[in-house]
């Protein structure tokens, strides 16, 4: 009996869905997808709160339920083409950059492929949070000028107070068709919704924490800021459960539990994050990147991090 134990524990650490798409690759394919699959879970990259797991990303990609495309939940087809291009992209490559190039190609061609949320699920309002100085400097010039975005970054405008200019003077025609939820490139963006009232949303660790954002602690001017966009529900489409896909290399990324998705059951309509530390679980999706003039309200400074 005791040597039955582990296998029981291994096989629970990998969903139906990912062994069902294992079973269905050809053996040289199965051969390639091993090789793949040692590699990752022996790459890590990065320094302090910043290193990339690789064992943890192999986790999300074997405990992956709901990465299903236009099929139905526990069909592997989506996963099986995605396991495919992995491991024969991985077994052409001659270096870890190439690797780890052709498995972000690999997760990019397979983003927005979780089970779609059914209409009247999620509420009337969406949240999306992000931590990027960057983002904050191109609004403040879109809204305040150049010179405003000089002094944001010189330290000589606080955010706090470029936040306070930026929701008196939001002017969505200002926007560029570059301005979207998220980056220029990404197809997809993550969001969530009011969900937790124990959660201090203006409390920016807390939020951080319990959307297992990663941050690393900085001091200076660009000190790292969380900002909060709000916008309706129905002005973005495609809403999905997040599978592995949609976080690539983001190893603080947990897969929704394998449930099978039931009307009667919201909870298993959604994704759900793993907090970093004390904070309770939240709800997550994915929805196409929309462009920022979908916002409800300006966006707003939760707080520094």
């Amino acid at each position: 009996m005791g040597k039955r134990k582990p296998r029981a524990n291994r096989a629970r650490r990998q969903s139906r869905l990912y062994l069902l798409a294992r079973a269905a690759l050809a053996p040289t394919e199965k051969g390639h997808l091993g090789e793949a699959e040692s590699w990752l879970a022996g790459y890590a990259s990065g320094s302090g709160p910043d290193r990339v797991q690789g064992r943890k990303v192999l986790r999300n990609v074997r405990r992956e339920a709901h990465h299903n495309g236009e099929r139905p939940y526990g069909n592997p087809d989506a996963l099986v083409a995605f396991l495919t291009i992995w491991a024969s992209g991985s077994a052409a490559a001659d270096t870890d950059n190439q690797r780890h190039e052709h498995f972000s190609e690999s997760c990019s061609r397979s983003v927005g492929c979780g089970t779609l949320i059914p209409p009247g699920v999620l509420p009337l309002l969406l949240l999306r949070y992000v931590t990027s100085f960057t983002l904050a400097a191109t609004l403040i010039e879109r809204m305040l000028g150049e010179v405003a975005r000089i002094e944001f970054h010189s330290g000589r405008l606080t955010p706090e107070n470029a936040f306070a200019q930026l929701a008196e003077s939001w002017d969505p025609s200002r926007l560029s068709e570059t301005d979207r939820l998220g980056l220029a490139g990404d197809e997809s963006v993550f969001a969530t919704f009011t969900f937790d009232p124990n959660l201090r949303r203006d409390q920016a660790r807390q939020v951080a924490e319990a959307l297992a954002l990663g941050v690393a602690a900085r001091s200076g001017p660009q000190d790292e800021i969380l900002i909060e966009f709000i916008y309706r529900t129905d002005r973005v489409s495609n809403c999905r459960i997040p599978t592995f896909a949609d976080a690539g290399w983001y190893d603080l990324f947990e897969p929704a539990p394998e449930r099978r998705p039931d009307r009667r059951r919201w909870k298993t309509l959604v994704g759900w994050t793993k907090p970093l530390r004390s904070q309770s679980p939240q709800p997550e999706l994915v929805h196409d990147n929309q462009l920022l003039n979908v916002l409800h309200r300006p966006p707003r400074l939760v707080g520094r991090l």
